[in-house]
């Protein structure tokens, strides 16, 4: 007998979820051109249609500056069995793989629709992805903790998308990227507006509340880190249908 058990249980177990595959690419910088034009094709060719379109993001910030992220979905665990294959597999071996130096984290997200918000549905150019590492045995706790900051996000209503992740697979306490909170964005510009998290959390939940809300943080996430994606239309699959 296997038992398996997630990282963290924040969502109930529906037929109907939204999940994403991901992998980091590591560029070989003297075929960049070559690379690009060779995901663009992969892309256009084998990734047109639902639910295997895929999206390419360019890592701004970070260790992984530089580095791409390959998005595949929304899809199920019953897409995956259906997933182009053959000369899917053969075009990405012999035209994307050879131009690179190298890939990491492939991973699959799966999107917690209770607790997020999808603001507008204005398209995101910009995320910020917040990855969460959890502390031996608390991860328990985070769904409560989430779900306060959601309450806050709902009630501000200000229409930019924010949604919570969870890596499906469990990653160990060394890898980390146990969640990943995604705020999306139209543009670099809405970074040089203020944070006003402080002030709308104490608003909704009562003067003095944030204190005990970053103390219980502190005990349930043992690291974190930000990460900006920008979109490249370029390289993703194209939605004019």
């Amino acid at each position: 007998m296997i038992l398996c058990a997630s990282t963290v249980s924040l969502f109930a177990q529906d037929a109907a979820y939204t999940m994403y595959e991901s992998v980091i690419l590591e560029p070989d910088y003297e075929n960049a051109t070559a690379l690009m034009e060779a995901i663009a094709e992969h892309n256009s060719t084998y990734h047109n249609e639902d639910p295997y379109k895929s999206l390419v993001w360019n890592i701004s910030t970070g260790p992984n500056v530089g580095k791409l992220v390959w998005m595949m979905g929304p899809c199920t665990y019953s897409d995956l069995d259906n997933r182009p294959s053959g000369e899917h597999d053969k075009h990405w071996a012999e035209k994307v793989l050879v131009n690179l130096e190298g890939q990491s984290h492939g991973e699959y997200w799966r999107l917690n629709d209770e607790i997020s918000y999808e603001g507008n549905g204005e398209p995101n150019q910009v995320l910020r992805i917040r990855f969460l590492e959890l502390a031996r045995g608390q991860g328990y706790r985070l769904n409560g903790l989430l779900k306060k900051i959601s309450e806050v996000v709902k009630a501000k209503d200000s229409g930019a998308q924010w949604n919570v992740y969870v890596n499906e697979f469990q990653q160990g306490y060394t890898i980390g990227r146990h969640i990943a909170l995604v705020s999306g964005h139209t543009s670099w510009a809405d970074f040089d507006e203020e944070d006003s998290m402080v002030e709308d959390y104490e608003k909704h939940h009562g003067e003095g509340s944030w204190q005990p809300f970053l103390n219980e943080w502190d005990d349930i996430i043992a690291n974190s880190w930000d990460e900006i994606w920008t979109f490249d239309a370029n390289m993703s699959s194209s939605d004019d249908e």
